[in-house]
């Protein structure tokens, strides 16, 4: 862990020069509006944010998704990010490292929503809620301010399991949301869930207003070759 915190705080420093002036150019840029806007009589500026609502990165040595490679949807993007044909996918692509690099160095994001898939264990997870949470507390701190926040994860199907789960990412972890994902059963029907389930999402739902954690993200939209179809239909 300490290894990998200081090649990716080494990493981070290389780039924080550059940032540094990208963020100064950009507020020169901002003034300089602002006085055009002034003197045309035209005051109003519109400054976009880029809110990532999904993104992810895995733990170490964990690049297969059950018997899927990850690293196939780094080669499918090729088609359309032509960064990607550049260099053949590597293991490290996947990793905390370049996440960083990729999110808030090479793109224009400015806050992002780390994201996981639920597990029946921790030891099976690609990134458990522990180390999501420590992602989000690496970026918070190496950037002082609030870039990332984290999903928790939750699985209504499994019933007592995901409530003493939910309690212990509320409490302890303090996540800022949940991430759900309909089209996968870790409980009794190994197709999936619904979320206007009375019996199985219901309780959940209900659990989280007690937590006070308001936000619910799910997965709906495409399954991926991972999660069944028709529990992913909107």
């Amino acid at each position: 862990k300490n290894k990998q915190a200081r090649k990716v705080r080494e990493f981070v420093d290389s780039q924080l020069e550059q940032t540094e002036q990208r963020l100064k150019a950009s507020e020169e840029r901002l003034r300089k509006m602002r006085e055009e806007g002034s003197a045309t009589g035209i005051a109003t500026i519109i400054e976009s944010r880029i809110f990532d609502v999904q993104t992810h990165h895995v733990a170490i040595g964990r690049r297969f998704f059950g018997s899927a490679d990850l690293l196939d949807f780094r080669r499918n993007a090729r088609q359309w990010n032509p960064e990607l044909k550049k260099s053949e996918p590597k293991t490290e692509d996947l990793y905390l490292e370049n996440y960083v690099k990729e999110i808030f160095l090479d793109s224009d994001t400015d806050v992002a929503a780390i994201s996981g898939v639920p597990s029946l264990t921790d030891e099976t997870n690609i990134l458990p809620p522990d180390k999501m949470v420590q992602t989000r507390a690496w970026v918070n701190q190496i950037t002082r301010s609030r870039r990332v926040v984290s999903h928790g994860l939750t699985s209504p199907d499994l019933g007592e399991q995901n409530r003493e789960r939910m309690h212990r990412q509320a409490e302890k972890l303090k996540i800022d949301a949940w991430k759900g994902y309909t089209g996968q059963g870790l409980g009794p029907n190994p197709e999936g869930w619904w979320l206007d389930d009375e019996k199985v999402s219901y309780p959940a739902l209900e659990y989280s207003r007690k937590l006070k954690v308001k936000n619910i993200c799910v997965h709906k939209g495409l399954a991926l070759g991972f999660f069944n179809e028709e529990h992913c239909h909107p």
